[in-house]
């Protein structure tokens, strides 16, 4: 049953942003058995929610207006196939933001 519910989450570590957008990296990878939602937070404060991102796609850039250099978390949630609500709990993680222009990567 466990196995059922697990679900891979993978994101970048460093979150570049250039000219109001971010590079995030969010895959949903072809194993999972869930599409995914993200959010992109900061400070408190919700910067980027996501559409349903189905299992294979990838979402590398979203708009980011408010993210500026610093610490930010991602929050990946499950999401059920048919119905589109919300399944499990939510995963975290914190990254780091730097300008596009701070390293050659």
């Amino acid at each position: 049953q466990a196995e059922e519910s697990r679900m891979t989450i993978s994101v970048a570590p460093k979150i570049r942003i250039k000219d109001g957008k971010a590079r995030v990296n969010v895959i949903n990878a072809n194993d999972n058995k869930f599409d995914q939602t993200f959010t992109l937070e900061q400070d408190g404060k919700n910067v980027y929610e996501s559409g349903i991102i189905k299992v294979g796609e990838k979402v590398e850039w979203c708009d980011a207006a408010d993210l500026k250099t610093g610490t930010a978390t991602i929050t990946v949630q499950a999401v059920d196939k048919k119905s589109g609500k919300p399944s499990g709990n939510p995963q975290s993680v914190s990254v780091e933001v730097v300008n596009d222009t701070d390293s050659a990567e």
